[in-house]
């Protein structure tokens, strides 16, 4: 088999347009594969970034007013009654989008951050690396404000410092106190932002009397909870559509009506998503399909090129399944050169895909060329070597041996 590859890279280097133009059109239908793969392994195969991300779920809630809508957000009074009622999760917590003037004068900034109740951290099971969290006394509306700092965030703002911890910041024009960083990596919600940089209790920031934290019919928080080992996503959503039953009940003119949800936090990510991965990639392997045919066809012209040393090499008693070897030889030489062409490729394409990608993709600033993605590529630049390289090989290892030797000087 050495042997083969030995000789096999003698001939290709001795038809370097050959080879060059092979190359290039493997790589371009291989390289769109890889590209478009990375994305499916990041948003749909790769698991949430989080401690036994199963068991994670979203907590959604139906109104009557909007049956369509199955992804309705619920109230703080409502959360607290799911949460200290179910029997189907070993922690539950709501959470909403903020942004917030960081500094004063010059020196303050907008961020985008993460108000959260303090379950938060028991759901995705993280816990800050430095400091702490923070506790249900932090919760409450009238408790001191409390933020814990995002790694990155805390790495620029404060270089790292771990004294930053207990210091005093203005934040919305209000003073809170650092008590935790998170560790590297740690963002929530999993989706396509520059990351939040900060977590605060829900309660203090919501404090004024216009937010109506505490009116049952605001709803304006996602829930999401950790499941307990061996439930369904079926019998949490029966638990809490018996609580919700309850609350209509006692709260007719807000809860009337609603009904709930529960989904997978991976499901509900990739769920809007997933046609549409799954239709590009069908449309991209049509392109590696073409590139495969048009380096069939240059195999089958060069094979018409050496038809004499293909006769030769039979007449001197070369079988049959000996020629094909050796022709295959080739084309996986030029298929593995074009695999690594691929790579480059995708590399750039990814770069240009969380450039231009939509903003609603969820994961898009974690698509990368991982070892996964390499794997594929080179499967993929196997497997094509074998379909674009078998029918040539078949064909030329049968020549007229005594014609061609006729023919030839």
């Amino acid at each position: 088999m050495i042997n083969d590859l030995r000789y096999a890279l003698r001939m290709l280097l001795k038809s370097p347009g050959f080879s060059i133009i092979a190359i290039v059109t493997l790589a371009l239908g291989i390289g769109a594969n890889s590209a478009i793969f990375s994305v499916i392994d990041t948003v749909l195969l790769r698991p949430l970034p989080f401690q036994h991300p199963e068991q994670l779920a979203m907590i959604y809630s139906s109104a009557p007013q909007h049956p369509d809508e199955t992804r309705g957000v619920h109230s703080y009074p409502d959360y607290v009654d799911f949460r200290d009622q179910n029997h189907s999760f070993t922690a539950m917590a709501a959470y909403t989008g903020v942004s917030a003037i960081w500094g004063t004068g010059d020196d303050s900034v907008d961020l985008p951050g993460l108000a959260a109740t303090s379950d938060i951290f028991d759901v995705l099971g993280a816990r800050p690396i430095l400091g702490r969290g923070f506790s249900r006394e932090d919760d409450k509306v009238d408790a001191a404000r409390v933020v814990v700092l995002c790694y990155d965030f805390w790495q620029r703002r404060f270089a790292g410092n771990p004294q930053a911890i207990g210091q005093q910041v203005t934040m919305a024009g209000r003073v809170y106190t650092i008590t935790g960083v998170m560790p590297k990596g740690w963002q929530f919600p999993v989706v396509r932002t520059e990351g939040v940089n900060f977590v605060t209790p829900v309660g203090p920031l919501f404090s004024a009397p216009g937010d109506n934290l505490d009116r049952r019919g605001a709803h304006f928080l996602p829930v999401v909870g950790r499941l307990k080992p061996g439930l369904t996503l079926q019998q949490a959503a029966a638990d809490l559509r018996k609580i919700g039953a309850q609350l209509a009940e006692q709260y007719p003119d807000s809860d009337a009506g609603r009904s709930e949800n529960v989904v997978s936090m991976h499901a509900d990510l990739v769920g809007d998503v997933r046609l549409a991965l799954f239709m590009l990639i069908g449309a991209v392997s049509f392109v590696l399909v073409i590139a495969c045919a048009n380096v069939a066809n240059l195999f089958l012209a060069r094979a018409a090129g050496r038809q004499r040393e293909i006769a030769i090499r039979t007449a001197l008693g070369a079988g049959r399944l000996r020629l094909v070897r050796q022709l295959l030889s080739e084309t996986l030489l030029l298929a593995l050169a074009g695999g690594a062409a691929a790579i480059l490729l995708a590399w750039w394409g990814i770069d240009l895909l969380i450039a231009i990608g939509p903003q609603d993709l969820p994961r898009l600033n974690e698509i990368s060329v991982n070892g996964t993605v390499v794997a594929f590529t080179f499967i993929i630049a196997v497997c094509t070597s074998i379909i674009f390289g078998l029918a040539p090989a078949l064909r030329a290892s049968r020549p007229e041996v005594e014609q061609t030797l006729k023919e030839a000087s």
